[in-house]
């Protein structure tokens, strides 16, 4: 496994994007111990601080729970999702939560693109052709776009067959549209433009390209966005 290219990512989000994999990948299982600091140092050649900071923001994200003097486990994903469904229908946020679900959304959806040209069945394909579809004759009316937005990243999870990428994004399907719609009401381009930035990620992945689709997505403007979001004192969310 590589993790020497770190030119677009903090180092910290690179770290936060190998222990995903690692545990996407099913090295590291639910209800297991993760390996230790050091030895996280080694293997992705990073600081102890940027270890640090990344299993804080994989514990703020319920990935990981950490035990003093023990050390951190892999969440049980389904507890996870037995604890979301008895929240509230409506929460608040700040911006700096949007920042690690960021980091959290880029690692899953970076290795939903990986296995998805190489799982994907033709259904999976003409379905996420659909949600491609619906997203583009959306026009400008916000649901349709946040919804067919959605379907569309979700028939990518979808199309990877990897169980632990879906059911890791089920719990967060709420902020994840919450992001969505913060995303289209503070772009300030056309909804044909966002059409377009899409298009970069849909057909990178027809033509088996993840690492394509990959740039795509990082020019999709989420980084620029995640900025303003910092700027704001709170962001309501819908769960």
């Amino acid at each position: 496994m590589e993790y020497a290219n770190r030119a677009r990512l903090a180092v910290s989000d690179e770290v936060v994007n190998g222990v995903l994999i690692n545990i996407t990948e099913g090295h590291w299982k639910p209800g297991e111990k993760i390996p230790s600091e050091s030895h996280l140092c080694t293997l992705f050649q990073v600081s102890r601080v940027s270890v640090r900071a990344a299993l804080q923001k994989l514990q703020g994200l319920g990935v990981i729970h950490t035990v003093k003097g023990v050390g951190s486990f892999v969440t049980d994903v389904e507890l996870t999702q037995d604890k979301n469904q008895d929240t509230g229908s409506r929460d608040h946020l700040h911006g700096a939560l949007y920042e690690d679900f960021y980091a959290f959304r880029l690692a899953i959806e970076f290795k939903a693109y990986d296995l998805f040209v190489v799982r994907a069945t033709d259904h999976d394909i003409e379905i996420m052709k659909k949600c491609y579809s619906e997203y583009q004759n959306a026009n400008d009316d916000p649901k349709k776009l946040v919804e067919s937005d959605f379907s569309f990243h979700h028939s990518i999870f979808q199309g990877s067959k990897n169980d632990f990428i879906i059911n890791a994004m089920e719990p967060y399907h709420g902020l994840f549209r919450s992001f969505i719609t913060e995303t289209h009401k503070i772009n300030k381009d056309t909804s044909a433009s966002l059409v377009e930035e899409h298009a970069g990620i849909y057909n990178a992945l027809l033509d088996k390209q993840p690492g394509a689709a990959k740039q795509a997505f990082l020019a999709h403007g989420v980084r620029k966005q995640l900025l303003e979001f910092k700027t704001r004192k709170q962001i309501t969310i819908y769960i």
